[in-house]
């Protein structure tokens, strides 16, 4: 958005941002995504909450800055638009978080443009610092302050909303996985499974198939990840396999479905449930999924186009 020219007409509507307070918020952000995060000098649960809380302090107040140059300029800034403008600007700024923290196809635009961004509700603890920064709009005097530095000002706090952390912060996100996933004998063959793969678009998985036998030919029929909502069918099977004796094959089983819908409503559980012919012979395998927070992950500077993906073929990318 361009920011206009902060002549003497536009210079006071300005005000409630060129304050040390809004400011501080600002450094606040800067000194917290760039410094703070990732450097083991204070918990990752502190910087990420901080980041949130001096955001929403000091966007709306940008926002509302920005908007009432503009209409100044136009002509039709008079004073009495100042709340209107302020409550426009808070409403927005907490409909826009919100969204982010839990509309998984918003969130997933965002980072497109902003980097890795977590759905977290617990993020939503936050908000009370957008009614702050409404208190703040409602009765901040508009102190008079050089043109060039209120130009400063905002530029800065755009700065700061723009830039990208790149702070690699360990955050916690659930994973399904494979309960004891030991080999598992069916006939002439010996299958493995793992997770490679799991978050808002579903779960992957790895199947290895190996034999000690000639002539040991082994077709999937069918593999469900069967939630407590409902039964999900991999997108693609593989096709049919001749194993040799020492050389391993393996396939890739993936299973689209909303992942942070699934955490949401508290699914924990599934099941895993592959079916064979082996050499001729049926083979039904069923393998536990937990759906649990293992540890960390580094999330960093990484973008959406970085990430491990579902391909149509039912492989990983």
């Amino acid at each position: 958005m361009p920011i206009p020219a902060l002549d003497s007409k536009t210079s006071a509507w300005a005000g409630p941002l060129c304050h040390p307070v809004p400011l501080a918020a600002v450094l606040a952000l800067v000194v917290n995504d760039h410094l703070l995060k990732g450097s083991g000098l204070v918990p990752g649960s502190v910087t990420g909450k901080l980041s949130d809380v001096a955001g929403l302090f000091f966007f709306p107040v940008l926002l509302a800055a920005v908007g009432f140059a503009l209409l100044r300029r136009a002509g039709a800034g008079e004073p009495r638009h100042r709340r209107a403008i302020s409550v426009g600007a808070v409403a927005a700024t907490a409909a826009a978080f919100a969204a982010l923290k839990l509309w998984p196809a918003f969130n997933a635009l965002v980072e497109r443009a902003w980097g890795a961004n977590a759905l977290d509700a617990t993020d939503l603890l936050a908000l009370p610092a957008v009614v702050l920064a409404g208190a703040w709009l409602w009765r901040a005097r508009r102190p008079s302050a050089p043109g060039g530095l209120q130009v400063a000002a905002i530029l800065a706090a755009v700065l700061a909303s723009a830039a990208t952390s790149r702070s690699y912060e360990t955050r916690v996100f659930p994973r399904w996985e494979i309960l004891a996933p030991q080999p598992h004998a069916a006939g002439c063959a010996t299958a493995t499974a793992w997770n490679v793969r799991s978050g808002k678009e579903g779960a992957a998985f790895a199947l290895e198939l190996s034999t000690d036998q000639q002539g040991c030919a082994v077709e999937l029929r069918g593999a469900e990840l069967r939630l407590r909502s409902r039964a999900v069918a991999a997108d693609v099977l593989p096709p049919a396999m001749e194993l040799a004796p020492g050389a391993a094959r393996r396939a890739w089983l993936a299973f689209r479905f909303d992942g942070d819908r699934a955490w949401n409503a508290g699914e924990r559980a599934a099941t895993l449930e592959l079916s064979f012919l082996v050499a001729g012979q049926p083979y039904q395998w069923s393998l536990a999924v937990e759906n649990r927070l293992p540890g960390g992950k580094l999330i960093g500077d990484m973008r959406e186009r970085d990430r491990p993906r579902l391909l149509p073929d039912g492989g990983v990318e």
